[in-house]
């Protein structure tokens, strides 16, 4: 048996390729929580913020872990608050089993619903649009998405392989739009350990609505050998982007446009988006889960 590196008591279940650290499962959460936290940084957020988590629908288990993650932060600070927003066409996905049982969960008839497959930058837009409006209807402030330090990178060469120098705005750990902010909530992590917290908490399984198309994924790896190590990546789309801040933005998805509503967006149907408040999804303990009230 091989011992955690930090605590030195636990068997390691996690070995951190880029740190050569072996951890166990509850110093992985205490290392995701505080990287987590250092993102959300980004957002500046008031002691008595609301987090929306929208249930995404490219990494419906990463939002989870997110969900699971920031838990412990509502815990530490009592005034804050955490919702996770579930989309009706993903209601049936969610383990309610792995979530503490005292997290908020909304439900949202969410039209039209997302693409069977499209490139990561769609995703987001998508997912952003319609979260941005479960936002203003819960009065959240900030909206944590599950993406990671390896996911902007990615998102970044996405952009600059594409010409599309707009799509940089999606690359960036954090993003107001109209009053809100809009975080990558594992700016800090490594996408390594993110999907090994979400095996270790059973949300592996949860199969997204939308899949990714990644063009550059042959590019990062032959450009960094691992992605785990690329640090730089967080700061390049800030400097592009600062030569771009002055641009329109697109009405629905707050993403950089040429004017008006952006070209995914028209795609994806957005510019007839409903998204309607449901009701509560109650968590019912081992038993499985309840509709929404």
């Amino acid at each position: 048996m091989t011992l955690c590196s930090v605590c030195g008591v636990r068997e390691a279940v996690y070995y951190r390729s880029y740190s050569g650290e072996r951890l166990c499962q509850r110093c992985l959460l205490r290392a995701v929580e505080r990287l987590v936290s250092r993102s959300l940084s980004a957002a500046n957020p008031r002691p008595t913020s609301t987090f929306l988590i929208p249930l995404s629908s490219f990494a419906p288990s990463s939002s989870l872990a997110m969900a699971r993650v920031l838990w412990g932060a509502e815990r530490r600070f009592p005034r804050t608050k955490v919702v996770l927003a579930v989309p009706d066409f993903m209601a049936d996905r969610v383990l309610l089993q792995g979530l503490p049982e005292g997290l908020s969960l909304e439900v949202f008839e969410v039209r039209p619903p997302p693409p069977g497959s499209a490139d990561l930058i769609s995703c987001i837009r998508y997912d952003r649009a319609w979260s941005l409006r479960a936002a203003e209807s819960l009065g959240a402030d900030i909206i944590v998405l599950p993406l990671s330090r390896t996911d902007l990178t990615l998102l970044t060469l996405e952009a600059l392989l594409s010409g599309d120098r707009d799509a940089l705005s999606d690359a960036l750990r954090s993003l107001s739009v109209g009053g809100i902010s809009v975080v990558a909530g594992a700016a800090e992590l490594e996408r390594e350990a993110l999907a090994a917290l979400e095996f270790l908490s059973g949300f592996a399984d949860v199969k997204p609505m939308c899949s990714l198309k990644i063009a550059s994924k042959g590019v990062l790896m032959s450009i960094f050998g691992r992605p785990e190590v690329d640090y730089g990546g967080l700061k390049i789309p800030e400097v592009l982007f600062g030569q771009l801040k002055d641009r329109p933005r697109c009405s629905i998805c707050g993403g950089l446009s040429p004017g008006g509503v952006c070209t995914r967006c028209k795609v994806m149907g957005l510019e007839a988006l409903s998204v309607k408040r449901l009701g509560q999804l109650h968590h019912p303990g081992p038993g499985g889960p309840e509709g929404p009230s």
